[in-house]
């Protein structure tokens, strides 16, 4: 019986060919430097579903419509529907000389000639399409991600810095004030970040293929971010009334080896996990290349922020931004305990971070890692680095 019903599903839903790859065409409006329209032809997909994009809390989706026979209508996502083609709008935010903090992910056009898009709330899907692309005017196309991929961030216009060697290339969006100085420390700093982190987080053969994106935030804000997306990341760096802060740059790099690694990651990781992580390794991949960058033990007793049972942090659903801080100092801290203890033991967390993939579990750190680092350092040993850092009482977590 439970055979027949699902033939009779598959007879009933929408026929899509599996292989189908489906263009969004994203076109200018020479009226408004500020406004983009989405096009994606589905005269070739009979009645289809359209379901609704990823978003994130400040997302706003403007009306999808559907184009038939020189009709125009609204659909309704998640609703069967037969059209030509559909179409809707994205909107840009201008940046201006205090620039944006970049982690807030708004769709942001420069003055430098380059839009920035976001998928949040303007990538929507057809239901049962495997494949698709985002191509700018018929051109420069990107694969759009998977609902468990990380998201599409892709940039276009201006004059983008290409830079590349055996490990990598990349397409350098960023105003001229920073290209001028500081592209090839990026070119360096990459090279070295890469060749170090990608044995450890990333299994793929071949050289990366990146957009990197940097955009200006001014120093009277007093904060910098970054966003990871599929094969590009974000970053902000600090400038002054328009000029580069050259001493504010060390921030910036730092947030570049953070994303790198998010980036770079194919192991499934939890979220707390996976911030924390990152962190700590974007300190030791600096201390290997400067020693005496700070490490993040240090941090975290420079800023005295994270006090407290990090276990419960974790435990929260929404992460707040207090959250973050103790993932970024506490959590980070922590690995760098695990890490010195393991090298103790003449072993090294980057031997075990394959077994920290995470398959929602409830688990704070999975089993497997559990198993292997009791193995190396001892009970006794693990249980102190648990209780001090993560959970008072961590012997729920050692006898899982």
């Amino acid at each position: 019986m439970a055979l027949k019903i699902a033939l009779l599903f598959c007879l009933l839903s929408p026929v899509i060919k599996a292989k189908e790859i489906l263009t969004y065409d994203i076109k200018s409006n020479d009226n408004n430097l500020l406004l983009k329209s989405v096009t994606i032809d589905t005269s070739h997909l009979g009645h289809f579903v359209l379901n609704p994009s990823r978003a994130i809390p400040s997302t706003n989706t403007s009306e999808v419509k559907c184009h038939l026979s020189n009709q125009v209508s609204k659909i309704e996502f998640e609703k069967e529907t037969k059209c030509d083609s559909v179409s809707w709008d994205i909107s840009f935010k201008p940046l201006d000389i205090n620039g944006i903090d970049i982690s807030s992910q708004q769709n942001v056009y420069s003055s430098s000639g380059h839009w920035i898009l976001f998928e949040w709330g303007d990538i929507h899907r057809i239901k049962g399409i495997v494949e698709s692309q985002v191509c700018i005017n018929g051109k420069s196309c990107s694969p759009i991600p998977t609902m468990n991929q990380a998201p599409l961030i892709k940039a276009w216009g201006g004059k983008p810095i290409l830079i590349s060697n055996h490990l990598f290339e990349a397409n350098i969006y960023a105003d001229d004030i920073l290209l001028d100085s500081k592209k090839n420390a990026i070119n360096e700093k990459m090279s070295k970040l890469i060749t170090y982190l990608r044995p450890i987080f990333n299994t793929q053969n071949g050289p990366v293929n990146w957009d990197l994106i940097f955009v200006n935030i001014d120093e009277k804000y007093r904060t910098v971010g970054g966003a990871a997306g599929y094969n590009s990341w974000v970053v902000n760096y600090v400038t002054n009334n328009g000029k580069f802060n050259e001493q504010r740059f060390e921030h910036t790099a730092h947030l570049v080896a953070h994303e790198t690694i998010h980036t770079l990651t194919d192991i499934p990781l939890s979220f707390w996990v996976s911030e924390s992580l990152t962190e700590y390794y974007t300190h030791k991949a600096f201390r290997l290349i400067e020693p005496t960058y700070e490490s993040a033990i240090e941090e975290l007793i420079r800023k005295q922020v994270a006090q407290g049972d990090l276990s419960k942090r974790i435990g929260e659903v929404e992460p707040s931004n207090e959250n973050l801080l103790f993932f970024y100092t506490k959590g980070a801290a922590f690995w760098q305990a695990i890490d010195e203890q393991l090298a103790k033991n003449n072993s090294s967390l980057d031997d075990l971070v394959d077994t920290l993939a995470h398959y929602e579990s409830d688990e704070l750190l999975p089993e497997s890692f559990i198993k292997k680092l009791v193995g190396i350092i001892g009970s006794f040993e693990a249980q102190k680095i648990i209780r001090e850092y993560v959970q008072e009482n961590s012997t729920q977590i050692l006898d899982s």
